[in-house]
């Protein structure tokens, strides 16, 4: 179990930095920020299409529309509810975007932690490396063929997208 533990720390200080730096950073960009670039744009849109209408509906009150009153107030109205739609989404984008980020800060605090237990591991009395595997390891199964399967409570996929090696050891 050791070995699996030395495993994911030299994965982790191998790669970790320039990979999780790169996805979250691309990845918290793809989505925030298409999702708020297109509320954004459909919003100011909206508005531009208010002020229009506003614009007619005072033609129609000087006489000089050709625009039923009716007709334009309920394309205001209209109009409004789409704004308050799009509001309301780009409220929720910004939401996930915030809540991503966050969830950036959390995985990054996590490596940091991990890289740094690595560093210290050797070193560590043995109740401080139990106390570290407690925080690194999620679940142990072992099979009736004594395969032993760790699962780590942050897994490797989470940092480099892609399976863990090591996360299996046949114990004989």
């Amino acid at each position: 179990m050791i070995d699996a533990v030395y495993c994911y720390f030299d994965t982790i200080k191998e790669h970790a930095n320039e990979v999780w730096q790169e996805k979250a950073r691309r990845q918290f960009r793809s989505g925030a920020n298409n999702q708020q670039k297109q509320a954004e744009a459909t919003l100011s849109r909206l508005r531009k299409e208010q002020d229009g209408l506003k614009k007619e509906l005072l033609r129609v009150v000087t006489g000089t529309s050709s625009f039923d009153r009716d007709l334009l107030q309920s394309m205001l109205e209209e109009n409004r509810k789409a704004q308050e739609e799009m509001e309301g989404r780009l409220r929720d984008s910004r939401a996930e975007a915030e809540k991503e980020n966050n969830r950036i800060r959390l995985l990054d605090t996590r490596l940091k932690d991990m890289i740094d237990w690595s560093q210290r591991f050797d070193f560590m009395t043995v109740d401080e490396q139990r106390s570290v595997l407690t925080h690194l390891i999620e679940r142990i199964d072992v099979s009736r063929d004594y395969c032993i399967r760790i699962t780590f409570a942050v897994s490797l996929e989470d940092f480099f997208g892609k399976e863990a090696i090591c996360k299996e050891i046949q114990v004989s």
